[in-house]
């Protein structure tokens, strides 16, 4: 016996062919419809009636591998944080997942881009901002195929000290000059005045809030204004977009404001 088989794809043509086996193989069929006819055929060729077969190739999902790779872009000291990672084989797409105390914050399908940023404005928008928080991404592929989430924990800490703090004294005031560190959002600074020589950097000393440049302190923070003669101490601290949190105050720096400018 020989057996003739004839199969489609869809409503495609009608392929033929002739086989000896009473079984055959088909590998890597597309996903869709499929119909198959078979009639034996013997030793004075007759043929026999066909028997028919009709059937479908769903779509499965399969594990596609885990994303590598995942590192910040440069460092978090800015408003933005900037993520990438390697490409995935077999991946059409990724998507990333904001995670602040196992809270999702956030959660975007990002195309194919191999990269993403989250800015200040974006955690405001989700409820922020925060200093720390859990960035994951995963591949995502035909037929809901997806990898395991990879992750990465980040920070931004509070901008450091001031490298360098120093005051002028003049005729009842000082003018106090600062430099700030190199960091890329820093947004104001806090100058504090006391009478005591450690000058804590608290509310009741504070002198000063606002943009980052030479500060005048006329009086302490109980309006009291600075007397000629007598010694004051001061102490400085920058902060960036995310807050006023964990200040990083300077060292204290003593003056005294004069009576008479003596130039």
């Amino acid at each position: 016996l020989r057996y003739i088989v004839r199969w489609r794809y869809a409503d495609d043509s009608w392929v033929e062919q002739q086989v000896d086996e009473q079984s055959l193989d088909f590998r890597s069929l597309r996903v869709g419809k499929y119909t198959f006819t078979v009639a034996a055929v013997n030793a004075l060729g007759l043929t026999s009636r066909q028997t028919r077969l009709e059937f479908e190739v769903t779509p499965q999902a399969v594990k596609l591998p885990s994303v590598t790779g995942l590192a910040l872009e440069g460092r978090f000291t800015g408003d933005t944080a900037k993520f990438k990672w390697n490409a995935v084989p077999g991946a059409t797409g990724y998507t990333a997942r904001v995670t602040v105390g196992g809270q999702v914050k956030r959660e975007v399908a990002v195309g194919d881009a191999l990269r993403f940023d989250y800015s200040s404005s974006d955690m405001s928008a989700d409820g922020g901002p925060w200093r720390g928080f859990d960035f994951s991404v995963k591949a995502t592929g035909q037929w809901g195929s997806e990898s395991d989430w990879a992750s990465i924990t980040v920070g931004n800490k509070q901008a450091g000290a001031p490298i360098a703090i120093s005051v002028r004294a003049s005729i009842r005031v000082g003018y106090v000059s600062l430099t700030a560190p190199p960091e890329d959002d820093i947004v104001g600074m806090v100058v504090w005045c006391s009478t005591d020589p450690s000058c804590p950097p608290i509310d009741a000393n504070k002198v000063y809030d606002g943009f980052v440049g030479m500060v005048v302190v006329s009086a302490l923070a109980d309006g009291s204004q600075l007397e000629p003669g007598k010694q004051y101490y001061v102490r400085a601290a920058v902060y960036d977009s995310f807050g006023r949190d964990n200040l990083n105050a300077s060292t204290a720096v003593p003056f005294t404001p004069l009576l008479v400018d003596i130039g």
